[in-house]
């Protein structure tokens, strides 16, 4: 059986609990302390968190980050494992649909047509279309 550490804030356990129990259910067990260091396996970490040393983990084959990029922990000395980048076609669909959103809900003033049973869009010009519109993307995702 595996040991998996759960290196994260104790607050944000609750949100992944269920589905890394069900998941991991006779394949590891999860720790939230690691008595010996060099019995870990697998660590999930959460980037911005206390825990910053991965150096007495000599056995972790594995560091899953709980977060979108790596730009928060590749940069640390004490991570010796390879880094591997997942791509799931899924969560690459859905934030691709999220930022257009986003997006649109912006640049079509969305708010200001929020139903509250007064009316206040008399005099609201025209948006102007998706296509007069320019926008940035940041990052270097799918």
């Amino acid at each position: 059986m595996l040991t998996v550490l759960w290196a994260a804030e104790e607050a944000r356990w609750p949100a992944w609990q269920a589905a890394l129990e069900r998941e991991l259910a006779g394949i590891a067990r999860i720790l939230h302390e690691a008595p010996d260091p060099a019995a870990v396996d697998a660590i999930l970490y959460a980037p911005n968190d206390a825990f910053t040393d991965f150096s007495p983990y000599v056995r972790a084959r594995l560091v899953q980050s709980l977060w979108a990029g790596v730009e928060t922990i590749s940069g640390n000395p004490t991570l010796t494992q390879p880094l591997a980048r997942m791509v799931d076609p899924g969560q690459t669909e859905a934030m691709c649909d999220y930022c257009l959103g986003w997006a649109l809900r912006l640049h079509l003033g969305m708010d200001r047509y929020a139903q509250d049973g007064v009316w206040r869009n008399a005099m609201v010009p025209v948006p102007p279309l998706a296509r007069q519109r320019k926008v940035t993307v940041l990052g270097a995702g799918v």
